[in-house]
């Protein structure tokens, strides 16, 4: 079982600088809600009531995300939280302690080499050491789609086409989820497996006793069928025989 986040938060993202011409054209120019001094929100009073709902809610989101990696820690379960390397989710204090953990590592990779278009820098903070495969830097040897802003029957952020996982991603990552050894539950016992085994000869004797006969070793059966036959019985079927003869 393996436990997956797929970008914590929007509003700890970095925010990438507007041209002039496209500003001057009517392009949106979101500010910074975040820094890397307050992580968690810019002061109260320099954000909008919208602003502040945005930064509260992606806050409220992070947060429950690392309370579930804490869980699956402790129980034994793999997870992996997703997010841009240079986003401000990884400076905020519940993730700051996370990684701190030695069983949490951070796996930065270029999504480039895994079929995206563009050279984005992402990071898995996991315990699956298996997952450790995906750190790749990009080799150069491909052509990279262009950031920024572009238009398409409106104004579209080139980040909003790297939502989706690559289909080359998603295989790598089943992959390497897939082979990955079980994690132990700490403070579990371990599990005893009930181990097979055939039947010794007394065994089978003290079966033959009571009726049961073992498949590999046959006995004598310790008691007949029938016990005594009645002297009637046997003088019926005496009869019955001469009768046949005689006929």
């Amino acid at each position: 079982m393996c436990t997956w986040a797929h970008r914590v938060a929007r509003s700890p993202a970095r925010e990438r600088p507007i041209p002039a011409w496209q500003r001057a054209c009517g392009a949106p120019c979101p500010r910074p809600l975040r820094t890397d001094d307050q992580p968690e929100g810019i002061g109260p009073g320099k954000l909008t009531r919208p602003e502040r709902t945005k930064v509260r809610k992606g806050n409220q989101i992070a947060w429950f995300c690392a309370h579930v990696a804490w869980y699956c820690l402790e129980r034994g379960v793999w997870f992996a939280i997703k997010n841009p390397t240079n986003s401000i989710l990884w400076k905020l204090p519940a993730y700051q302690e996370l990684l701190q953990d030695s069983r949490v590592t951070a796996v930065d990779f270029h999504a480039c080499m895994f079929g995206s278009k563009r050279d984005k820098k992402t990071t898995f903070v996991t315990n699956c050491g298996a997952l450790e495969i995906l750190r790749q830097k990009c080799d150069g040897s491909h052509e990279h789609a262009p950031w920024g802003l572009h238009w398409h029957k409106g104004w579209q952020f080139a980040t909003e086409e790297e939502c989706e996982y690559p289909k080359e991603l998603c295989n790598a990552v089943a992959a390497a989820v897939a082979g990955a050894p079980k994690l132990p539950r700490p403070g579990a016992a371990p599990v005893r497996r009930k181990q097979k085994s055939r039947p010794g000869p007394l065994q089978t004797a003290t079966g033959a006793a009571v009726g049961r006969q073992s498949k590999t070793h046959r006995h004598k059966q310790a008691i007949p069928v029938y016990k005594s036959r009645s002297p009637s019985t046997r003088q019926a079927r005496r009869s019955e025989l001469l009768i046949v003869l005689t006929y």
